[in-house]
């Protein structure tokens, strides 16, 4: 690898942002109910990292503000 890769990827590294407590353990996978309430936003509420969304359980019958 030479010099100017390895400067790019240490800088994509420190970029990278790990999350806060709240969204470091998010996971691409979300319930949804019937009412299209999701379990959780694309967006952390309290540090605002993006973490997308890649697969969406339907869950037919349960609302998710009892689960």
């Amino acid at each position: 690898m030479n010099q100017s890769a390895r400067r790019r990827i240490t800088a994509l590294e420190v970029q990278r942002s790990t999350g806060c407590q709240t969204c470091i353990v998010w996971s691409p996978l979300v319930l949804v109910d019937d009412d299209g309430q999701m379990s959780r936003r694309e967006c952390c509420p309290d540090c605002g990292r993006l973490v997308p969304i890649t697969h969406e359980v339907h869950l037919v019958g349960i609302p998710l503000n009892i689960v």
